[in-house]
């Protein structure tokens, strides 16, 4: 079971912090059906992660509600855990980043990483370095974060 639970905030369902966290701890996992992006239900556009190449993860499970935030407290790593990235207490959002890709990631795919006009939105995340509008990738060199 990980520290993490499904909660509700403002806008709606999110997933918060079960206990407090240090940096590096795993609090929930992508799991679901794999497809195709033509093969993803209307009612999931929003909610896919890619996986690889035209693969598409439906998640089912409870990191389906973890929400955007343009200064996050969480990442995804290649084995689709998410995992803290910094200090979180308890009661506190858990967040990713929809719309960071890494240089590497880019280049090594590039047809890969398309963006539907429907997950475009207003972001409300009210962090000091809120993007405002999310509606494309960012994609940001790895070995020193910097964004191009």
């Amino acid at each position: 079971m990980y520290p993490a639970k499904v909660s509700k905030n403002s806008l709606g369902q999110c997933l918060t912090a079960a206990d407090n966290l240090d940096p590096g701890t795993i609090v929930a996992r992508f799991e679901g059906d794999v497809v195709e992006y033509k093969d993803v239900p209307e009612n999931e556009i929003c909610h896919v992660l890619l996986t690889g190449k035209d693969k598409w993860l439906i998640c089912y499970g409870p990191a389906r509600y973890i929400n955007h935030s343009c200064e996050p407290n969480c990442i995804i790593t290649d084995d689709l855990t998410v995992v803290t990235t910094c200090k979180v207490q308890d009661g506190e959002e858990l967040t990713i980043s929809y719309n960071t890709i890494t240089l590497e990631e880019f280049e090594k795919d590039p047809e890969c990483f398309f963006w539907d006009d429907r997950w475009s939105f207003k972001c409300q995340c009210g962090s000091r370095k809120c993007q405002e509008i999310i509606n494309c990738y960012m994609i940001v060199k790895a070995s020193n974060n910097k964004k191009v």
